[in-house]
This record gives C-alpha cells, structure tokens and sequence, in this order.
C-alpha cells in the first residue's frame, strides 16, 4: 500500500519538476515566464493545465491498474 501511495504521489510530482526546470518550451517555462511579468492570467490557467494533465495522467493509470492487476482489492 505505501509503495502505491509513494509511486502514484511522488512519480507525477517528480515527472511534473523536472519539466519545469529542464525543458524550455514546456507549459512549466510557460507559467515561471509568466510570473517574471506578473501575468496572473496566464500563470493560474497554466497551473489549471497542469493540473489536469495530472488528473488525465492519474485517470489512465488507474484505468490500466484495473485491467493488469483485476485480483487487487478483490478480497
């Protein structure tokens, strides 16, 4: 159960940081780009995206748990 919980909290997390930091023409270079200018709009819509790219990404994961692993939770 921990090592779930470790994988499905700090794999996206750790993925969604590096983004940020390493790759320039990403939505996270966007968002930091933005904050330099104070442009409010574009910074909460760009973290609104992330966000549900996280939750898209959170979905499928789930999704292709059910389907490979049908015995968890089946008790």
């Amino acid at each position: 159960m921990a090592r779930k919980t470790t994988l499905s909290c700090g794999l996206p997390i750790d993925l969604m940081a590096s983004r940020i930091i390493v790759v320039s023409p990403g939505l996270g270079f966007m968002v930091l780009n933005a904050s330099e200018f104070l442009n409010a709009d574009i910074v909460i819509m760009g973290i609104v995206v992330i966000g549900l790219i996280a939750l898209a990404f959170d979905v499928l994961m789930r999704f292709i748990e059910r389907r490979l692993v049908p015995w968890k939770g089946a008790e």
